[in-house]
């Protein structure tokens, strides 16, 4: 081989590595800068896409919440009692009365106030007298009501004397009395 041979060689090699290199600087690594930034990019739409896809979950549970709720909802505004339909709150608590035979009085104070959301409050004040047994089960028909009554006070007081009514009627020794005093909240709309 001739040193011309050589030079070409070496001339033709270098222009090869020269092309490489060029092809190197100003395609490959740029294209490489512009696939990592396409990644990254990539990335933050996934991470995203997730936050959105988990906020729609929580979105769906609230709304399958709000919807089994309803029903509660509802069931809560009748307890609710209506302003124009006190007569048929008081004959209710007679009836239970009657049905537990326990002797009622109801009071119902003119102190009405607003509890907010268009509702009214107003207390209500009970007292009534029978055997332990039926004030118990008064206390538990009460309670039970579709009506929502936030008791502040609830006394029991056993009486001293034996009623001699009963005494004589029945000839048996006489049933000792239970007497209640209840005051209660009620809310009207």
């Amino acid at each position: 081989m001739s040193l011309n041979e050589k030079n070409k060689i070496i001339a033709v090699s270098g222009i090869f590595t020269a092309i490489i290199i060029v092809c190197l600087f100003f395609f490959i690594l740029p294209t490489i800068g512009k696939i990592k930034s396409a990644a990254a990019e990539i990335e933050d739409l996934k991470t995203g896409l997730e936050n959105k896809y988990r906020s729609g979950q929580s979105l769906k549970q609230a709304a399958e919440r709000i919807k089994k709720s309803k029903p509660l909802l509802d069931q809560v505004e009748n307890s609710f009692l209506d302003w124009n339909g006190k007569l048929e709150f008081i004959t209710y608590l007679e009836s239970i009365a009657q049905n537990n035979k326990v002797e009622e009085t109801l009071e119902f104070p003119d102190r009405d106030s607003g509890a907010g959301n268009g509702l009214k409050k107003s207390d209500v004040m009970i007292t009534a007298s029978g055997e332990f047994g039926n004030i118990v089960s008064y206390l538990y028909e009460l309670e039970k009501s579709n009506y929502y009554l936030n008791i502040k006070t609830l006394e029991l007081l056993s009486a001293d004397r034996v009623d001699q009514w009963n005494t004589a009627a029945s000839g048996k020794a006489g049933v000792k009395k239970i007497y209640l005093k209840l005051i209660a909240e009620t809310y009207w709309r």
